[in-house]
């Protein structure tokens, strides 16, 4: 018996997206006879969009950044944790401390790995005469530029090569669509202003957000250093931070409310306030837990707390998870946040810079009345 043919092949390249309904969906691309077949599983339903090879009009590959940042955040906390765990080899930790080190380096050293091996990150869309969709599945460069190849081969020999008058006609409809997708996002923003009660966003000015990510990061220091240091006036630096970062958090959630601050820095911010109340349910949990284990310790709040903050994090199971967390949260939001702040910066003073040129390359009020009376001499001295 003949063995069927298959219908489908399958294109490199596999990615989980946040862009589905249920917050999480597994992409793929498939090779047909004459179109792709792009599926997004989403576990119970899956959403299948059809691209004929006759329809293509381009295929377009941009580079991001998500692959340098999250390099560049996964290398930090891994050396950090290496070092952490040499240290307690060389001064003989307890084997459980040693173990739960290398459970957290684990934890950031084979994301890196990972990360490293895929290569860099992009973005791949297909256009087509009626929409523009962005496929997932084709996250890595390297991957999405072999499937690249492997299209352009399949579309020309469907759609024939192009010549010099039709590229100019598409290098023309690009631009045309540029200006489309330019003025489409200046109706949405307007839209926005008329939600909005037709008050523009404000430009971003403050040093709120700077602020707080910075006394994230120093909290982060703060938690790393209950690993060598078990001294009980730490609950003291504990309380300081822990009062800093929620009065930070919410002056930079009134700064950043109706201005131009990017939505990502925005999102890290109010992800910052559930981060907290974790914190201190984790905190005063284990508060009455020591309070009931060790009676004669309960005098007062502030003895309990000396009294915890005495105990190495390698002699307590709670006191590690405690600070475990507090490096994990924030560092993470710390430096991330940092980070996108700083392309913030970056592209507002772009944006600065283009417009100077044109600014200063307009005459002075007081010039142009000279500059049209110079104008009419000359034309009437041709006369």
């Amino acid at each position: 018996m003949a063995r069927k043919q298959k219908e489908y092949t399958r294109l490199r390249g596999q990615s989980r997206t946040a862009f589905a309904v249920s917050g999480i969906a597994r992409c793929s691309l498939w090779a047909g006879k004459d179109h792709m077949l792009y599926v997004a599983n989403e576990g119970y339903t899956e959403e299948y969009r059809r691209f004929y090879y006759k329809d293509i009009q381009a295929i377009l590959v941009r580079r991001t950044v998500a692959g340098p940042v999250g390099t560049a955040i996964l290398s930090i906390f891994t050396a950090c944790m290496l070092l952490w765990l040499l240290y307690g080899l060389s001064e003989g930790w307890h084997w459980g401390g040693l173990l739960a080190l290398g459970i957290v380096t684990l934890f950031f050293l084979i994301p890196l790995l990972v990360n490293i091996l895929k290569g860099p990150t992009c973005a791949t869309y297909i256009r087509t005469a009626v929409q523009t969709e962005q496929v997932h599945s084709l996250s890595r460069l390297r991957a999405a530029m072999k499937v690249v190849r492997w299209l352009r081969e399949t579309i020309e020999e469907v759609q024939g090569r192009f010549s010099a008058e039709h590229v100019a006609r598409m290098e023309e409809e690009v631009a045309r669509l540029e200006e489309e997708d330019a003025r489409r996002k200046e109706t949405a923003r307007a839209a926005a202003q008329v939600r909005t009660g037709g008050r523009p966003l404000r430009p971003y000015r403050s040093k709120a957000h700077q602020v707080l990510f910075t006394i994230l990061l120093a909290d982060f220091c703060h938690n790393c250093l209950q690993f060598h240091i078990t001294d009980p006036n730490l609950y003291l630096v504990a309380a300081t931070l822990a009062i800093s970062i929620t009065a930070a958090t919410v002056v930079a959630l009134i700064k950043q409310f109706r201005t131009t601050l990017w939505p990502g820095i925005k999102a890290i911010t109010w992800v910052t306030l559930p981060y907290l109340v974790v914190l201190n349910f984790v905190s005063n949990m284990s508060f009455l837990f020591y309070s009931f284990t060790n009676p004669v310790a309960t005098r007062s709040s502030w003895q309990v707390y000396r009294a915890m903050y005495d105990v190495s994090p390698f002699d307590s199971e709670l006191r590690m998870a405690i600070v475990i967390i507090g490096m994990i949260g924030s560092g993470g939001l710390g430096l991330t946040g940092l980070l996108m702040l700083n392309r913030f910066r970056q592209s507002q003073a772009a944006a600065v810079a283009q417009e100077e040129p044109a600014t200063e390359q307009e005459p002075p009020a007081e010039q142009q009345p000279a500059a049209e009376a110079g104008v009419g001499n000359e034309q009437g001295t041709g006369e």
